[in-house]
């Protein structure tokens, strides 16, 4: 969870810093493709997060205790109540947003127009997840993959349907691997020939908390 957070918080840098520093658009020419999206307000994130089971909201480090091993972990409270926040946001469906870097920089539009539907699975605890006719620089694409709802995971892959002439891109894909978190799915992004060589991170959220 502590990983998922850091690469959250680098890309939260990595988008605010693009989108007020670029001051010239993408090289790509189209109208159908958003040059930028401003980054999220956490603001409209938080005030969506609701209490826990004694009407607050659980702190991470309200509670903690030591292990046989010696370590400390989080409270029951708080976890169960991350998994809760987490696993609503992605179920609560509407349209998704956001960027993929490369490394810790971001050098192409966003990616939009993501609706989410959801397919349960027969295997307890696992579903699938689809996304069509979404859009960033390069064309149309797809996201179709798996959620570990317990592990609160998702691991598929992002296609090209299409494109929109700046190379053709039509087939091509690329291996995510997401974390749910109540600030939306943030993750990393590579190659299927190459599993161990992350290209970059990925972050989606709700397109409203940018408006």
């Amino acid at each position: 969870m502590v990983t998922c957070h850091i690469a959250l918080l680098q890309m939260a840098k990595a988008v605010r810093w693009d989108t007020i520093a670029r001051r010239f658009p993408w090289p790509f020419h189209s109208d159908k493709i958003v040059l930028r999206i401003n980054p999220p307000r956490f603001s409209a994130a938080i005030l969506r997060l609701r209490p826990g089971a004694e009407g607050t909201l659980p702190l991470p480090l309200q509670t903690y205790h030591h292990s046989t091993t010696g370590r400390m972990h989080a409270s029951s409270e708080w976890l169960d109540w991350y998994a809760l926040q987490s696993q609503s946001l992605l179920r609560s469906g509407g349209t998704w947003c956001g960027y993929y870097s490369y490394g810790s920089s971001i050098s192409d539009p966003p990616m939009v127009k993501i609706e989410f539907s959801i397919e349960e699975s027969t295997d307890e605890g696992n579903s699938e997840l689809r996304a069509e006719q979404c859009s960033d620089g390069y064309g149309t694409f797809s996201i179709s993959g798996n959620v570990d709802w317990e592990g609160l995971s998702f691991r598929g892959r992002k296609r090209y349907t299409s494109s929109f002439g700046y190379g053709d891109v039509n087939g091509v894909r690329w291996l995510w691997e997401l974390k749910l978190t109540p600030f939306g799915l943030i993750g990393d992004w590579r190659n299927d020939s190459e599993i161990a060589r992350q290209h970059g991170q990925v972050w989606l959220w709700k397109e409203d908390w940018s408006i």
